[in-house]
């Protein structure tokens, strides 16, 4: 609270505009267009009285975008309500305390504001409210110079009456003197009424003088201002599109990771497919040497077997033939 109370005491000042009739509206969402703000505040304050919106931007320090509204005329206090239902939730009004030498317009006995009175919503219609306003302070002032010169003219003549009743007193005293002091009076209250129109007169352009120097600092300040809302919604947009930018990056990231981690998975079942392959053909290769070894062992069996075979035939062939060349031999005989 006493951070809001510090802004909005700086905002005031920096913009030249009274604080105790203006207030802070504070928990703005930053997605709350300027038609729903509007009839948000208008819906709020519209029973108070005349007022304008001064400006609304985002301030780091209270997290949250704020709104500074100035009352053309006494800001009651006791009907300002402390929050207002608004788009995410309510609003918190936030306003300074009531000063004692403040206006007398924003003292208790302020009297309460009627309903049918016109509200001047935004910054663009605030100026014929801050020049009606400034014709009131001059017209008051006014009236307090003529009131001031009646009252003083009233005093005057108490001390001419009681003139009159010391020349009574002491006619036989100081009779010229007396009638001297009836010819001055009405020389000395002409001078006193020049010295009083003068004083109202140079207290008239004073004042007016204070408001046009009032009306410049609104008219270069506001441009300021603007000019400061609009570098805050560029950088608003500017981390907007760098939040996307960097939310596409990061999709696009992932997506590579997701693609490169496919194709790895790819690759590897790939390379064990191959490398099964690759196993299956040597099995088969080492089956079929085996089976060809054996085969040869097999034929080798044969043939030396046949060879045996035949070189017992061979043998056996001899022997038969020996033993018939042995009869013939024994019959030759």
């Amino acid at each position: 609270m006493a951070m809001a109370l510090a802004v909005l005491r700086d905002w005031c000042r920096s913009m030249g505009v009274n604080a105790q009739r203006s207030l802070l509206i504070l928990g703005i969402p930053d997605d709350c267009k300027d038609q729903e703000f509007q009839e948000v505040v208008q819906a709020a304050l519209r029973s108070l009285g005349r007022y304008r919106v001064l400006g609304k931007v985002y301030r780091k320090e209270l997290g949250s975008s704020v709104a500074l509204v100035e009352f053309a005329e006494c800001l009651n206090r006791s009907l300002l309500p402390r929050q207002i239902p608004g788009k995410g939730g309510p609003w918190t009004v936030v306003c300074l305390p009531q000063a004692p030498d403040a206006d007398s317009q924003d003292r208790p006995n302020c009297p309460a504001q009627p309903q049918g009175q016109a509200v001047v919503g935004r910054a663009g219609e605030a100026g014929t409210a801050g020049h009606s306003g400034t014709a009131g302070e001059e017209e008051a002032a006014g009236e307090a110079g003529v009131a001031g010169m009646e009252g003083d003219t009233g005093e005057e003549e108490a001390l001419g009456e009681e003139g009159a009743e010391g020349e009574e007193g002491a006619e036989g005293e100081a009779g010229a003197e007396g009638e001297e002091g009836v010819r001055r009076e009405p020389q000395m209250r002409r001078e006193l009424q020049a010295r009083k129109e003068l004083q109202v007169k140079q207290e008239m352009k004073v004042k007016q003088e204070l408001s046009q120097m009032r009306k410049e600092l609104q008219v270069t300040t506001e441009p300021q201002v603007r000019q400061e809302l609009q570098v805050r919604q560029e950088l608003q947009v500017r981390k907007e599109l760098q939040v996307k930018q960097e939310m596409k990056v990061k999709q696009e990231l992932s997506q590579m990771r997701k693609e490169l981690q496919v194709r790895r998975e790819l690759k590897v079942r790939r390379e064990l497919k191959v490398r099964r392959e690759l196993q299956v053909r040597r099995e088969l290769q080492v089956r079929k040497e085996l089976r060809v070894k054996q085969e040869l062992r097999v034929k080798q069996e044969l043939k030396v077997k046949q060879e045996l075979k035949v070189k017992q035939e061979l043998s056996q062939m001899r022997k038969e033939l020996q033993v018939t060349e042995m009869l013939q031999a024994w019959q030759d005989f």
